[in-house]
């Protein structure tokens, strides 16, 4: 039967009986190909053995498997379970932290578009992030045509003379370099429409941890501050020179009874010494008003400059106010130091009005016989004029106001009631207006030393 079937070319497993009659397990395969067919025949009682032992390790390792398969169904089920958990734990966290940074980002927004000033983020390379609407309004121009580029490429800005101010002396990329905060630096900002405001800008580095990641620029429009305080300047002005007529009459006059005092009782002649003092305070006080009438207004008087030799004009200085540091107990020392023929630009007489209010405050506020000492210097491409004293020191409190209209300090009230608080301003004023700086050291137990810097213009 098993030679049939493979002659028909079938295929199979079954179990046959052979010529003695006992049964057989037997596998045929006919190979049609060849001619050929294979048979495999083994008793069927050895074949059987063999599967109910196959049967039996099957049945213990499909036994374990099982078990494994159930247990390994609940580890699932239960990690399926605390995940589903998890994730909607998780999406109810995140709904709620984007709920909050909305909130936030919201709040941010708004206080931006409430700054009455104009404020631009920019990022290290002063690409434009942000704008508020008060920057767009002063500008004239939308937050989507400037965002996206760098704040050189659509916001001009000039100084003070109508002159382009040069990338790189922008007050935002100063503090990109690294720089500290630059505070009320005023110069013209240039609208779309080609028109101009006065404005006055503070640009401040945003720091994460050491890093400098960009910067903000707070600008404001100062055009009316300054037309109130032209105002004020000329009125002074007006006053001041109105003043100065009778005031130098008065002080011939007190001149002349002074003179003419020898028949005076005591008494007449202290009431003329003290009328002699207020018309020379009333005098220093019309030149002071003068003065910063001048600076604010920027008259020739403080405008118009000249160059000079500094070491030579601080030999004709010393000279000249010589005087009065003798008279008041004191000595005057000049150091020239090694400045050679330095030349400076400045206004000849406001520089020797600062200077002269620099050394003459130095001799008042210093102890009787001891020095005052006025020093030159030369720091990379500039003169440094310092005037030292032995005076006390300048409280800490004080130190950030000195330079102020109108300011003095009680201590330097006691050493000298008289004042008008404008000498600092005015030194300072002048400097600046010749591209210097001014500034001072004063700590306790230790000199105080004001101290001016111009730039050289020659190449000494």
């Amino acid at each position: 039967d098993v030679v049939k079937k493979i002659q028909r070319g079938e295929q199979g497993v079954g179990v046959f009986k052979d010529l003695k009659g006992d049964e057989r397990l037997i596998a045929y395969l006919p190979l049609a190909k060849y001619g050929w067919g294979v048979i495999f025949s083994q008793d069927k009682k050895t074949a059987f053995a063999v599967r109910d032992r196959a049967v039996s390790v099957g049945i213990v390792f499909y036994t374990i498997f099982i078990v494994y398969a159930l247990l390994l169904s609940l580890i699932v089920s239960n990690l399926q379970l605390n995940l589903r958990r998890y994730v909607a734990s998780l999406e109810a966290k995140v709904k709620e932290r984007t709920g909050y940074i909305a909130k936030e980002k919201s709040k941010y927004e708004a206080m931006l578009a409430s700054i009455g000033e104009g404020v631009i983020i920019v990022d290290t390379k002063a690409v434009i992030l942000r704008v508020n609407l008060v920057a767009s309004k002063m500008l004239g121009l939308k937050e989507e045509e400037v965002v996206g580029k760098r704040l050189f490429d659509v916001i001009s800005v000039e100084d003070e003379n109508h002159k382009l101010i040069l990338n790189e002396d922008r007050p935002i990329i100063k503090v990109l370099s690294g720089s500290v905060a630059t505070t009320n630096e005023v110069h013209y900002h240039v609208r779309k429409d080609g028109t101009k405001f006065l404005s006055a800008t503070t640009a401040t580095p945003v720091v994460l941890g050491e890093e400098i990641i960009g910067a903000v620029e707070v600008f404001r429009d100062i055009t009316k501050e300054k037309e109130i305080d032209k105002a004020k300047a000329e009125f002074i002005s007006i006053a001041s020179h109105q003043l100065r007529t009778p005031v130098s009459g008065l002080s011939w006059l007190t001149e002349a009874l002074e003179f003419n005092s020898k028949d005076f009782s005591p008494q007449q002649k202290r009431y003329v010494k003290d009328l002699s003092v207020l018309a020379k305070r009333l005098t220093e006080l019309t030149e002071d008003l003068l003065n910063f009438s001048r600076i604010e207004l920027k008259t020739s008087a403080v405008a118009e400059k000249v160059q000079m030799v500094i070491a030579d004009f601080m030999e004709e200085f010393v000279k000249e106010i010589e005087t009065y540091a003798v008279l008041k107990r004191h000595a005057l020392i000049l150091n020239k130091g090694l400045v050679g023929g330095a030349v400076v630009e400045i206004n000849k007489k406001a520089f020797y009005n600062a200077l002269q209010n620099l050394t003459t405050n130095a001799v008042d506020y210093s102890p009787e016989n001891t020095v005052v000492t006025v020093s030159l210097d030369k720091e990379d491409r500039f003169v440094k004029v310092s005037i030292s004293n032995k005076g006390p020191a300048i409280k800490k409190e004080d130190q950030s106001h000195l330079f102020e209209r109108f300011f003095r300090a009680e201590s330097t009230k006691k050493i000298k009631p008289e004042g008008s608080g404008l000498g600092l301003y005015i030194v300072k004023a002048i400097i600046e207006e010749a591209g210097g700086t001014v500034g001072f050291e004063s700590e306790e137990g230790g000199d105080t030393v004001f101290w001016i810097k111009l730039p050289i213009k020659n190449n000494q």
